[in-house]
């Protein structure tokens, strides 16, 4: 069944910044789409980071170079330290490859900034406390938020919004962002409405204000490092 989209895309190719890097998470349709890889430009100027065994469905596109990661690997390019880290979720592409491919949350830090952020998308688990112990404290937490109703479906694939904060504690972050909500209807939970209800249960959590970050479609903002003499930059 096609999912239903629900927000037009804001992202024409021609308006596109330079792309460098690009980091796949796992091979799910929602986060792996064939034909926006393919529609890249100048694909040969691209470094793509992907989990293990994923590299096979990118051949035919003339990256630069394609690096496949196991969990707890690193792999350096253009200044970034990005580091493969085990997150609770599953990989499938049909009906009878479910696991066959490894999928993996990403922390990235900055080797002259200092500066860190880690992506996950997943279900909680003890790996967050663990991951923000061995490469926290991070300074922004992507949280992947949505399709987490019904539960009895969606446990061990998408956590629920008090979890979701409680990785991002864990994490020891210091900007939350909530991502994964807004753009496709996957659960039951009001899409529109989970990025403001993960501010509420962040809130309740005793998270400031000022390190909830709801961001909509195309916008962009700038974190300033604490430590300025990067100017900000990672």
């Amino acid at each position: 069944r096609q999912r239903q989209m629900c927000i037009r895309d804001r992202f024409k190719r021609d308006n596109l910044p330079r792309i460098d890097v690009v980091a796949i998470s796992h091979n799910h349709y929602d986060h792996f789409d064939l034909p926006t890889l393919e529609s890249l430009p100048n694909p040969e100027n691209i470094t793509l980071i992907m989990p293990l065994r994923m590299g096979a469905y990118v051949e035919h596109i003339p990256f630069k170079e394609v690096i496949e990661l196991a969990w707890d690997e690193t792999v350096v390019r253009l200044g970034i330290e990005v580091t493969a880290l085990p997150v609770v979720h599953f990989s499938a592409r049909g009906l009878f490859d479910r696991n066959e491919i490894l999928w993996a949350g990403f922390a990235l830090k900055g080797l002259r900034s200092g500066g860190s952020l880690f992506h996950f998308e997943g279900d909680y688990g003890n790996t967050y406390r663990r991951i923000g112990q061995e490469h926290g404290p991070f300074d922004i937490a992507l949280i992947a938020v949505g399709a987490y109703k019904p539960r009895d479906i969606m446990v061990g694939a998408h956590c629920a919004l008090d979890d979701c904060v409680q990785a991002g504690i864990d994490l020891k972050a210091d900007i939350l962002i909530p991502v994964h909500w807004g753009t496709t209807v996957l659960g039951t939970e009001d899409i529109y409405e989970t990025g403001q209800e993960f501010r509420e249960e962040a809130l309740a959590k005793g998270i400031p204000d000022e390190s909830i970050w709801l961001m909509k479609i195309g916008e962009t903002l700038i974190y300033k490092l604490k430590d300025d003499s990067a100017n900000g930059h990672y």
